[in-house]
């Protein structure tokens, strides 16, 4: 999986650069938002016995190109040997509807929703291709914050939530600053450096888990918030994790695997159908897009 997570990041960071003209400068691509990243299988709803392995990335990536910084929605799938480009993007809480292209015609819609079960999470949905339609099943992966990322993270929270920063970070800012200066953009990149180096430090994870809390649409938040929320499942941070996931934060009651049933049967029979009666009503996305495409 290691290698397939690899694999399908490169793909994505690669995507933007390609739709670019040749001759426009442009710094590297970097991962912004890692949405979904997995490996599966897509079963057809007339024979189960027809299914195709499928491979599916989507990320938010931000670009430089001379003076204007872009972000991007992004995404590639693979059914079987073919691949296809992810548009069109929207997210709403835990579900993901796009629409799915070969080369630049529309050939498909994609509607998914996340599921965390035995601390795994997998994605579940309807695939079409065509004339053909799926149920997906898609493991997700496991992509931990690398530790530019961290800081990445932690420098928007502070920089958007600087009164919190300076709260959560406390130690560490009125180690390099006074208190009168500990909430100053001078202090915040001081606790942002000292967290780049010290990823692990309690405060920092503090701050990396608070950015998380806003952020459920992050796999790597995912990964970062299931685990600590399965063994504080009452704490104010994970209200919202667990409200979305509540197998994940050890509610296994009759009641919350009944109505985590119902979320599934529900993206699965009606997710497409949902969303293109809502298109036709109103000729809008279901909700706005997650970023220009």
């Amino acid at each position: 999986m290691k290698k397939l997570i690899a694999l399908l990041l490169m793909t994505l960071l690669v995507a933007p650069v390609a739709s670019q003209p040749l001759t426009a400068p442009f710094q590297k691509p970097r991962i912004r938002t890692i949405v979904a990243l997995g490996k599966g299988i897509a079963v057809s709803k007339e024979d189960a016995t027809d299914f195709e392995i499928v491979k599916l990335g989507i990320a938010r990536v931000r670009m430089s190109l001379v003076n204007e910084t872009r972000e991007l929605s992004v995404g590639v799938l693979w059914v079987g040997d073919n691949r296809y480009k992810v548009k069109d993007i929207s997210l709403e809480n835990d579900t993901v509807e796009a629409n799915v292209y070969s080369n630049n015609t529309l050939v498909g819609k994609l509607a998914i929703t996340s599921v965390v079960k035995q601390k795994e999470t997998v994605w579940v949905g309807e695939l079409e291709i065509g004339e053909k339609k799926y149920t997906v099943y898609i493991l997700e992966g496991v992509r931990k914050f690398q530790p530019v990322e961290v800081k990445e993270s932690i420098s928007e929270y502070c920089e958007e939530h600087p009164v919190k920063c300076a709260q959560i970070a406390k130690g560490i800012a009125t180690q390099y600053c006074s208190a009168e200066k500990a909430q100053t953009e001078s202090c915040r990149e001081k606790i942002v450096e000292y967290c780049k180096d010290h990823p692990n430090d309690q405060r920092c994870v503090a701050l990396k888990r608070a950015y998380c809390v806003l952020h459920p649409e992050d796999m790597r938040c995912r990964f970062e918030m299931r685990d600590y929320c399965l063994k504080h499942p009452n704490d104010e941070k994970c209200k919202g994790f667990c409200k979305l996931h509540p197998l994940a934060c050890g509610k296994k009651s009759a009641q919350v695997k009944q109505q985590v049933k119902q979320k599934i049967k529900k993206m699965i029979q009606f997710g497409i159908k949902k969303q293109a009666k809502q298109k036709k009503v109103s000729g809008q996305p279901l909700t706005p897009p997650l970023l220009p495409s």
